[in-house]
This record gives C-alpha cells, structure tokens and sequence, in this order.
C-alpha cells in the first residue's frame, strides 16, 4: 500500500516568501507516519511531476459547468452589489469596497450564465451617469446583445437571495398584535 503527498516548504529570501513544493510516494506507512515528506528517499520517494500530461489546476471533467446567475429583476435592482466582470477591483457605487474576491456574478438568461461587457461606445463598464453598469443601463440581453455575452459551455444557476437563503439570520419583523394589550 501507498499513499502520495504533496509537500509544502515556505522560505524567505530578501523579505519575500517562498512556496516551495514537491511530490512525494510514501514507501512504508508505518514509517512514512513517523517520518517527515523529502528526509528520507527509501521511505518517501520524490515523485517527477515534469512528465507530459501532469497538470495542477482546474480541470475540464466532463461534465456541465455551472456559473452563479441572478435573474434580470434582480440584475436591475441590486446590480451595484455584485461583482459583474472578472477584473473588476472596487464596486461600482462607490469605488471604495475591495470586491477582488467576491465571485463574479452573471445573468441569467435562457438557462445560461450572461456576463456583463463593456458599452461598445466608450470601452468603460460603466454607463452615463458612471454609477451604475453599462451593461443594465442598456437593457436586458435581447434590447441590448452587445451588453451581455454568454459564457461558453456554462451553463445558469439561479442565486438565492440572502433571505431566502439564511432566513434564520436576518431579524423578526413580524409583530404577533393578537391579544396584545395596550401596555405591550
């Protein structure tokens, strides 16, 4: 029996830090247990991850891709708060929240996930006024087709709103009046 491992070294050179990694074939179990990946070659054999076909990453499995979507009501409603584009770095409303990890959301449109482009005119995301999409502000997919372009072979999933998702976190608003007293 063998088991394979991946081992990481982190190292700083002139102030910057290294990710350095290896793959490793374990041996013997008991002793690869005991024994720490890369110290000892007859319990953890390096493995060559060089040869042609090894790849680290995403893969492609077969099967459908899917991207988050929100509907276009929803897209014209509270568009400002997504993250519409890949390279996008701070929301649009006010260019002062960081949103480079947010994921990216696109519309959902015929059962496939849209992705927001730039107006064709002015090459900016941006519309008119500079605060709000161009993409919205010229309409949905079939008014405005330059706006909006499919992601190819991903397929839409629709988003549940956060309410509808984790009702249990937002606050009680409804107020039980039924034999309420006037001292209530």
């Amino acid at each position: 029996m063998s088991a394979d491992c991946t081992y990481y070294d982190v190292f700083d050179t002139d102030g910057i830090t290294w990710l350095d990694y290896a793959t490793f074939e374990c041996m013997d179990d008991f002793v690869c247990a005991t024994t720490e990946p890369g110290t000892d070659e007859a319990i953890w054999t390096t493995l060559d991850t060089s040869v042609d076909g090894y790849r680290e990453g995403w893969f492609e499995m077969g099967t459908d891709a899917y991207a988050p979507c929100i509907e276009w009501a929803a897209m014209q409603s509270d568009g400002l708060d997504y993250k519409l584009y890949d390279d996008q770095a701070m929301d649009i409303a006010t260019s002062m929240f960081d949103v480079t990890m947010q994921p990216t959301t696109y519309l959902c449109w015929e059962g496939r996930a849209l992705e927001c482009q730039p107006d064709s005119g002015s090459g900016m995301y941006t519309g008119t006024t500079g605060y709000e999409w161009a993409c919205i502000e010229g309409g949905d997919p079939s008014m405005n087709p330059d706006g909006w372009v499919p992601l190819a072979g991903v397929l839409g999933e629709t988003m549940e709103t956060f309410s509808d998702k984790y009702p249990h976190c937002l606050p009680a608003t409804e107020v039980d009046y039924a034999g309420a007293s006037p001292e209530d």
